[in-house]
């Protein structure tokens, strides 16, 4: 069951996850009590749960997937507000990754171009997390969003725009795979958090870490 006053006082991410858990439990115990000819019962519910594991919903996570045609080494993530949303790469910015002003920043690909796999999780509360096995190249710096203030995810002759609850966060690019997979992928988490930070969180032979991160950056204008 779901409580009214709860649901009313919960904000979007945290009624997806009550509404998950009462489906991850509730269901498997009201269909158990009846037997149904010809139907696998046990087998439902693993699949029933792992489909509503595979939402994101339980961890508070929306999962938004899109393809962005890299070019110029570079995917970018900016408020569309920004003016002149791009930004200049000085050299140290090419040693560290990733170039960053306050509403936008991009991060340095692992493939120069071509169509990349992106996948987009937006947490609303701090999550624990350890990178995977096959992350390569990992950085976070901090991005703010705001009411009615959408965000795209770009390079420069491609963009999508994505809607990110407002609030600040911790944004995660995760560079996957190997680098000579067919369609790279790249996981861009926005965590929501009190806490920001810029960190390299794993880094490859590509890139010369500087003793002090360069946290500025100018945009490229026309």
């Amino acid at each position: 069951m779901l409580g009214l006053p709860t649901m009313k006082a919960a904000n979007i991410s945290t009624r997806k996850r009550i509404v998950a858990e009462s489906l991850f439990k509730e269901i498997p115990e009201v269909i158990s009590k009846y037997q149904l000819s010809d139907f696998d019962t046990p087998k439902f519910i693993v699949d029933l749960q792992a489909w509503i594991a595979a939402t994101g919903w339980l961890t508070g996570r929306d999962t938004v997937k899109i393809n962005i045609n890299v070019s110029n080494s570079q995917l970018c993530v900016f408020r569309n507000d920004v003016l002149n949303p791009y930004n200049y790469w000085e050299p140290q910015h090419v040693k560290q990754g990733f170039t960053w002003r306050d509403g936008s920043v991009s991060f340095r690909t692992l493939v120069d171009q071509g169509v990349h796999s992106i996948q987009v999780d937006i947490f609303e509360e701090e999550q624990e997390f350890e990178l995977s096995s096959d992350v390569i190249r990992a950085i976070e710096v901090p991005f703010e969003t705001f009411e009615g203030i959408d965000t795209e995810v770009a390079s420069t002759a491609d963009s999508e725009v994505i809607s990110i609850p407002s609030g600040k966060y911790n944004l995660r690019c995760e560079f996957l795979g190997n680098i000579n997979e067919q369609t790279p992928r790249i996981r861009l988490v926005f965590e929501k958090t009190n806490r920001i930070r810029f960190a390299i969180l794993r880094a490859d032979e590509r890139l010369s870490l500087p003793e002090n991160l360069v946290t500025c950056a100018e945009p490229v204008t026309p």
